[in-house]
């Protein structure tokens, strides 16, 4: 083909090595996979050099090759131990992640990431994601990452999932924007009746957030949640959405019952987790 296309060249996602004669003789151990995929994206590479050829460092591949690959590879790096929910900062897991992208930027021409903006099971519903994104997007930026995978929810549908997924879009094509105008630009335009009220709750979660500066655990449970640290402003956020309901129609009715229904599972797991608490 004369258009240029973008292969992941990826291993299972487990601890499984080939061992077979042919893997082995390549250099192949119980624990790195990275001589036999070497061998193999330097032949792709250079029998396809108008297309990219990556593979993620992770697991099995986590170490660069011995030798340079070919101008047409690249490496797509998990941010998988770095702080969620947080600004980057000096760390010993941002230390290590900084010396693994630098190591591989000696091997490959095109540095991207796969990075993760949301509790992975969705047990933290509603999550804000966006100003902790936005400082890791630019963060990225200034060490010449050249693109981002975002892993969201594992699931379907996950609560301002819409409003997240445009101003993630937005961040990842201008890591400057204003998130709070994105937010609220969005809003107003698909939810005309209830805009400004999810636009407030959702920017009140943001600003929250932020003022904690606590990170999220990618696969944490309800008690591990920084969210309730305002349970009356949840719960009358929650309580008010049947108003808003009642009020509009067609496509924005059914977005806020969809709504409604995902955000039951978070208010029975609070009325649980408080138990003979005010809000149990």
């Amino acid at each position: 083909s004369e258009l240029g296309y973008r292969f992941m060249i990826m291993p299972n996602d487990n601890k499984v090595v080939c061992m077979c004669p042919k893997c082995v003789a390549a250099g192949n151990t119980e624990k790195d996979a990275m001589p036999a995929l070497s061998n193999f994206m330097v032949k792709v590479a250079k029998h396809f050099p108008k297309h990219l050829f990556f593979t993620t460092a992770y697991l099995t591949v986590l170490s660069p090759p011995k030798k340079p690959w070919p101008d047409n590879t690249g490496v797509v790096i998990s941010t998988i131990h770095l702080p969620k929910g947080i600004a980057l900062e000096s760390s010993k897991a941002l230390s290590e992640f900084l010396d693994m992208k630098n190591a591989w930027m000696q091997k490959v021409s095109h540095i991207y990431i796969w990075d993760y903006a949301a509790n992975f099971d969705d047990w933290m519903t509603p999550l804000p994601i966006l100003y902790a994104l936005q400082k890791h997007l630019q963060f990225y930026k200034k060490e010449h990452i050249e693109g981002v995978f975002l892993n969201g929810s594992g699931y379907d549908y996950a609560p301002f999932d819409d409003v997240k997924t445009y101003a993630s879009s937005a961040l990842m094509m201008d890591v400057d924007l204003s998130v709070d105008s994105l937010c609220r630009k969005y809003m107003t335009h698909c939810y005309p009746v209830s805009g400004e009220y999810l636009a407030d709750y959702y920017l009140s979660i943001e600003k929250r957030s932020q003022e904690l500066n606590k990170p999220y655990e990618l696969y944490g449970n309800l008690r591990s949640s920084i969210i309730f640290a305002d349970l009356d402003k949840f719960v009358a956020f929650y309580d008010g959405l049947e108003d808003y309901i009642t009020k509009s129609a067609d496509e924005e009715k059914s977005k806020l019952k969809k709504l409604q229904t995902a955000l039951s599972f978070t208010r029975l797991q609070l009325a649980l987790y408080q138990g003979a608490g005010k809000h149990g």
